[in-house]
């Protein structure tokens, strides 16, 4: 295995403001215990020029349309129909790692003292 130093990929810079940016899924992992007992699964997004966000997706009915949406603004490689089972510990992070490296375009708003995903859309066509 060959490893290329590149300190930039350890750069973490939030986005400058509310707004809408194109970024790649970075990173897909189980969240810390949040204060309704749930585990979240975080999403990170990371701009080409390293701004970074985190999303946070939870294994509830009421939050099945994210994945659903997710799925449709990204080329992920998941057939319709296709049934998982997410009442495992661990099992919607397993989901998402599908993602990692999907490119979309997000909307990003302030709430308060933070900058929260609110739209997820997709990428615009890239310039080959």
């Amino acid at each position: 295995m060959k490893f290329t130093l590149n300190r930039s990929e350890a750069e973490t810079k939030t986005f400058a403001g509310p707004g809408t940016y194109t970024v790649s899924i970075q990173s897909v992992k189980d969240g810390p215990l949040d204060r309704n007992g749930d585990i979240p699964t975080l999403l990170r997004y990371r701009s080409d020029d390293g701004c970074s966000i985190t999303d946070r997706f939870y294994a509830k009915e009421t939050q099945m349309w994210r994945i659903n949406l997710l799925a449709s603004v990204t080329n992920v490689d998941l057939p319709d129909g296709q049934e998982f089972d997410l009442s495992k510990p661990g099992s919607l992070t397993n989901l998402l790692t599908h993602w990692v490296g999907q490119r979309l375009s997000i909307t990003v708003d302030q709430d308060g003292d933070y900058l929260r995903v609110k739209r997820l859309n997709k990428a615009p066509e890239e310039a080959f």
